[in-house]
């Protein structure tokens, strides 16, 4: 099977949720990173939240971030905005591991050299000054990352979910006025867990009522709880669906 058959509970996060630190004097801010709604949309001003990710280790797809990023230059009666308007180019990350056992230290330095936890994520978006906002879709944990990490969850067999968390660092950046500009740089907690976002609900031929979870809203993998169900040869079928009934 590609998934564990375990609860839908989530894991609980005993390290501290996202956090920025200064970096005033540029003007552009990682506000915070929101919670995106059906079909990833992101709407800057949504208080909808998300203070720390989680996704499956075999995710199709990487961690993607969805921030929401404010430029604080002011402009004054009569000034052109063009001249105070941040032109983003991308964003700097940097990945570490709150467990240092995870990999030894010449597996995370040949991570650093392939640029699994040390990369550019290039972007782009014009942000109007006097708080103007933008919002951005970023994959800041690569799937490659993801499969490395995979093997080392499947040796911890005591635990029947387990899982580990990176501590993920992002660094927008960019241009004003022909000058380059930096954001703060914003720590967001990624947990990479094997099976806690999967829900198995028996077998396909005799499914509860209701509409079966189809995971997160960027991914099915991240960030929310997929329902499946076992086909009759026990395969794995996500999200559950039952049975086309035979005549």
């Amino acid at each position: 099977m590609a998934r564990s058959i375990v609860s839908a509970a989530l894991p609980l996060l005993v390290l501290a949720g996202a956090c920025v630190d200064n970096n005033a004097d540029s003007g552009l801010v990682i506000l915070r990173n929101v919670a995106p709604e059906l079909g990833c949309n992101v709407d800057p001003g949504s208080s909808s939240v998300r203070t720390s990710g989680i996704i499956e280790d075999d995710a199709v797809t990487g961690y993607v971030f969805t921030p929401v990023v404010r430029n604080d230059l002011v402009t004054v009666e009569g000034e052109n905005i063009t001249a105070k308007s941040i032109f983003v180019s991308g964003a700097r990350v940097t990945i570490d591991f709150y467990d240092p056992d995870l990999f030894t230290a010449a597996e995370q330095t040949t991570f650093d050299t392939d640029g699994l936890t040390k990369f550019v994520v290039p972007s782009s978006g014009a942000i109007d000054p006097d708080g103007g906002l933008q919002t951005f879709h970023l994959e800041i944990v690569p799937t490659e990352l993801i499969a490395k990490i995979a093997p080392k969850l499947a040796a911890m067999t005591t635990d029947a979910t387990p899982s580990t968390v990176l501590d993920v660092r992002v660094q927008f950046f960019g241009t004003r006025a022909g000058d380059d500009v930096s954001s703060n740089t914003f720590r967001y907690p990624v947990t990479v867990c094997h099976g806690c976002l999967t829900n198995v609900l028996g077998a396909c031929d005799m499914l509860p009522d209701g509409e079966p979870r189809a995971g997160g809203a960027c991914s099915p993998d991240q960030d929310g709880v997929i329902d499946c169900c076992l086909a009759a040869d026990s395969s794995l079928v996500c999200p559950a669906i039952a049975p086309t009934p035979t005549t």
